[in-house]
This record gives structure tokens, C-alpha cells and sequence, in this order.
């Protein structure tokens, strides 16, 4: 028979051992959801996730095949590792971050500027681009002079995609210029859909990435992209901010890829100039 004090005891190391047992357990599946989409893994899997927007200067199809500065760049960083590229179209920015949250791509690509409002949800990459916004206008005509000054934006409605990152700066040029600017975010839309719209004249102006603009040109000439929207920016990939090994892997390519002939070659083949 048991004694009243030894069954205190008993019972203490029986629930001490549970409460252990389930601490370990919580914790090892803490640890592993950590380190899915970390290096380590994405390597194992041998799969590599990339989600990113749609446009004719980061990523597009047709009958071809895949283009696209990002996608060649993450093209090229799978094949240094011998992995296998995944590459995921989302026009809005808000589910490219639910994505790459739940686990279901490992790096957002570009378009994307480094703004510190985003830092609270991502780790950025070292800068792979010098870019900037610029303003998306009808071309001047009879009846049309485009705006160069940005002041002269004031009171007027600004289109974007919605959810884009680009509306931050748009707040902070309102901010700048003491005035109110009116910003429209159209769900679903692309950038072609926006530059599109404006070259029809159903929406006066939006905003869109310099290199994203220029690629688009050609199939919508009517269109002046010549008007910055503030200071040069730079353009990073994004990652969940607990996976070093990704980050490490990520910068150490660059570091290397942007001092090869390879990389002026692909931003030449996709750019204006």
C-alpha cells in the first residue's frame, strides 16, 4: 500500500512528466515550423518557391515559355543550387505575404521597394535594384499637358492596385506636399491594367515602378511615364525574418551574381535602356 505522502509525490512526478513530455513536443514543432522554408529544407525538398507579380518586366508566360527579370534571377539561383523552381503569379501584395506566411512560397520577388513599414512582416534581402515610382499620364496633346511638378498632385485621385506597397509612398509624398492625395485601389488589377486604363482615359493617373513602366511602352505608347514619384528607391526579395540560412544564401548569390556579366546582360534584356 501506497502511503498517503508518497502518493503526493507520485502523482507530482506523473504530471511533472507529462508536462514535459507535451513542452518538448510543442517545442519541436515550433522548430520545424521554423525551419520549413529555411535553406536547410527548401534544399532537402528540393524545391524552391517563388511568388511574385505578373508584368512584362519581372515575370510573364506565353507560348515560349516563362520571362522575366525576376523569374531569370530566381531561375538562376535554383539552378546554382540544382533545385527546382516554383514560381507563383499574385497580383495583390497582401496574399504574396499571406503566402509566404503560412509556408506556401519561401521568397516574395520584385517588384518590391524596401520601405520600413514592411519590416514588421519581412526581412528584406540586400538590394538587388536602384529603381523608382513614376507617374502613369496620358501623353501631351491638344487638350492635355502632362503634370511634371509633384505638388500639382494635390487633391487629385492617384490609381493602384490594390494592397500594392506603392501606397505608402504615395502617403508620404501627401505628407510632403502638405496636401491631400486621393488613392483608388482597384481590385485585381495588374499594372497593365492600370496603364491600360489610363491610355483609354478612364483613370487620369497612377503609379507604377520605372522598369515595370518601360516594359509596358510599347504596347501602350499613348502613355508619358517620364514624371518620378519621389527618390530612388531600392528593390529586395523578402523572406520570413526567422530564416537565416535563406537570407545567407540569398545575399551571398547576389553578392556574386551582380558582379558577373550575366546580370547587366539580364537587366539589359528586359529594361528600356
Amino acid at each position: 500500500m501506497i502511503k498517503p505522502q508518497y502518493k503526493v509525490s507520485f502523482f507530482f512526478i506523473i504530471a511533472f512528466a507529462i508536462f514535459w513530455i507535451g513542452f518538448t513536443l510543442i517545442s519541436k514543432i515550433n522548430q520545424r515550423s521554423k525551419e520549413v522554408g529555411d535553406f536547410k529544407y527548401i534544399y532537402k525538398r528540393g524545391i524552391i518557391r517563388v511568388c511574385g507579380e505578373e508584368d512584362m518586366f519581372s515575370f510573364y508566360k506565353d507560348g515560349q515559355g516563362y520571362h522575366g527579370f525576376h523569374y531569370e534571377l530566381a531561375k538562376a539561383f535554383a539552378d546554382k543550387y540544382k533545385l527546382k523552381l516554383e514560381y507563383i503569379e499574385e497580383p495583390d501584395f497582401k496574399e504574396r505575404i499571406k503566402l509566404l506566411k503560412s509556408g506556401k512560397c519561401d521568397i516574395i520577388s520584385g517588384p518590391l521597394p524596401v520601405i520600413a513599414e514592411l519590416r514588421k512582416f519581412v526581412t528584406y534581402t540586400n538590394p538587388i535594384l536602384e529603381s523608382k515610382l513614376v507617374l502613369i499620364q496620358r501623353k501631351k496633346d491638344a487638350n492635355y499637358n502632362p503634370i511634371r511638378d509633384q505638388i500639382a498632385l494635390k487633391e487629385k485621385s492617384i490609381s493602384v492596385s490594390q494592397n500594392s506597397p506603392n501606397i505608402q509612398r504615395l502617403r508620404n509624398l501627401a505628407n510632403e506636399i502638405s496636401d491631400s492625395i486621393y488613392i483608388k485601389e482597384h481590385i485585381g488589377y495588374s499594372t497593365k491594367d492600370l496603364m491600360r486604363d489610363v491610355a483609354k482615359g478612364t483613370v487620369d493617373f497612377a503609379v507604377c515602378d520605372k522598369y515595370i513602366a518601360e516594359a509596358f511602352l510599347k504596347y501602350y505608347p499613348g502613355v508619358d511615364i517620364e514624371t518620378p514619384i519621389g527618390f530612388t528607391q531600392f528593390q529586395a526579395w523578402a523572406i520570413k525574418p526567422e530564416n537565416k540560412n535563406l537570407l545567407d544564401s540569398l545575399n551571398h548569390f547576389f553578392a556574386e551574381y551582380k558582379k558577373s556579366p550575366a546580370f547587366e546582360r539580364l537587366l539589359q534584356k528586359y529594361s528600356r535602356k
